[in-house]
């Protein structure tokens, strides 16, 4: 419930890359984002759709925000695109999503848009425990939000389950479905990308990254290994030793 009406937010992962170009500081880079789709409903009619360009940092971790699109609705008609912006278009600046390493208390920028509009995120808590119409979840973080474009308004409390994404946002939204999609089956196939992205179905579980200098003797990469696009996903960083790797089954 939203200002007491019905209010249902969903949020997908779209089959969707995005080229940026500029954004940041120093020579203009192209990025290649992911498109994550929200749509809002309140009462039964579409009231925006919102589409945030985001792409993670392959050694650290961070999900960086290079734009979004919205659009509002009104009787099915769209009447506003208030809140969009793109990096590197009328000054807006990239901005921090998401820390890859979580720490309670860093301040960070989200993204900065034109009328140096700042929109700003605290990292308010960590191993959180939360219940929500969709189960129980465990080891989630907080973080609280601010937009300096709504001054009158409260900041909001966003709740982010591991390997699930946002489960409470306020007191007004909670998650209530998980619709998880459809991934490959059968044996894991190692995927080999920029930074030693290493990449395999979801569906293999209980899998191991493991690595050697000489094939002989091997260790436990130390990674995390991250849920994304319906694959699991590990990066290593890349050194000047040669390497060899391998996926195993305990």
């Amino acid at each position: 419930m939203e200002n007491g009406k019905e209010t249902t937010l969903t949020i997908t992962v779209l089959d969707e890359i995005r080229e940026v170009h500029g954004g940041g500081t120093g020579e203009p880079q192209v990025i290649q984002t992911r498109v994550i789709e929200e749509r809002k409903m309140v009462s039964g009619q579409l009231v925006d759709v919102s589409r945030h360009l985001l792409a993670m940092c392959v050694e650290t971790g961070d999900v960086w925000q290079f734009g979004r699109e919205v659009s509002v609705y009104e009787n099915g008609m769209i009447t506003s695109r208030d809140g969009s912006w793109l990096a590197g278009v009328n000054a807006a600046q990239p901005g921090l999503l998401m820390p890859g390493t979580f720490a309670v208390g860093a301040r960070y920028t989200q993204g900065t848009r034109r009328g140096g509009i700042i929109e700003s995120a605290v990292n308010s808590g960590k191993n959180v425990t939360v219940t929500v119409r969709a189960g129980t979840f465990n080891g989630c973080v907080t973080v609280t939000e601010y937009n300096s474009s709504q001054p009158g308004a409260k900041p909001v409390t966003k709740t982010y389950a591991p390997g699930i994404g946002l489960v409470r946002a306020g007191d007004a939204l909670e998650l209530a479905t998980v619709i998880h999609p459809q991934t490959s089956i059968g044996k894991p196939v190692l995927g080999i990308q920029e930074a030693i992205q290493f990449t395999w179905p979801l569906s293999s579980t209980n899998f191991l990254l493991e690595s050697s200098i000489n094939l002989t003797n091997w260790t436990l990469v130390p990674q995390s290994t991250l849920l994304m696009d319906g694959q699991n996903k590990l990066s290593v960083p890349k050194d000047a030793t040669k390497k060899f790797f391998r996926l195993t089954s305990p």
